[in-house]
């Protein structure tokens, strides 16, 4: 893949670094370093099947735990034209989502495995909320706002048999000078 260049490829790149960061994240995945944790961390969607076709169940199991970082579909970038006095610039803000998801273990209630899930996405957006333009490492999005934007919610096997059994959220991050 490229190098990314440009205010939305880059935005999306600084998250997945801030992620790859995050304590949390690095002992979910069993990741000793920054590049172990950020190979979990896809770029708008996992890669593609191995088979050119669709996705098995014990190709999609080896994915997990993953993240997807991708831009919003509806106001994923905004520049805004800032004018006062003598000085005018365009200010850049956008909305990332950053997808999180994980296999089930069937030996736990349904109740213990959201919350043993739950502890986990609050981690993260505590630790990433840590990093948050950090003043001292330019590398750490810089956001205004970080939410749960959906779930946990779930694949069940019984469904879906190819996707598996899977636990999954979604959080929106607000990135820039406003919107």
């Amino acid at each position: 893949m490229s190098e990314p260049a440009g205010c939305i490829s880059e935005a999306q790149e600084v998250l997945r670094r801030t992620l790859a960061d995050c304590p949390r994240w690095r002992e979910f995945c069993a990741a000793p370093g920054r590049a172990a944790a950020r190979a979990r961390i896809h770029h708008e969607k996992l890669p593609d099947p191995a088979s050119g076709g669709i996705y098995t169940t014990a190709e999609l199991a080896s994915y997990r735990p993953y993240a997807i970082v991708s831009t919003a579909e509806t106001g994923g970038l905004v520049r805004s034209y800032e004018s006062t006095g003598a000085s005018a610039h365009f200010d850049t803000a956008g909305v990332l989502w950053l997808l999180i998801g994980t296999g089930i273990d069937s030996t736990l209630s349904v109740q213990e495995q959201d919350r043993q899930f739950k502890n986990l996405i609050g981690t993260l957006i505590d630790e990433l909320c840590d990093l948050c333009g950090r003043a001292d490492v330019e590398e750490y999005l810089f956001f205004r706002r970080i939410r749960l934007a959906m779930g946990p919610f779930r694949f069940d096997e019984a469904n879906n048999p190819a996707q598996g059994e899977e636990i999954a959220a979604m959080i929106d991050v607000e990135w820039g000078a406003g919107q």
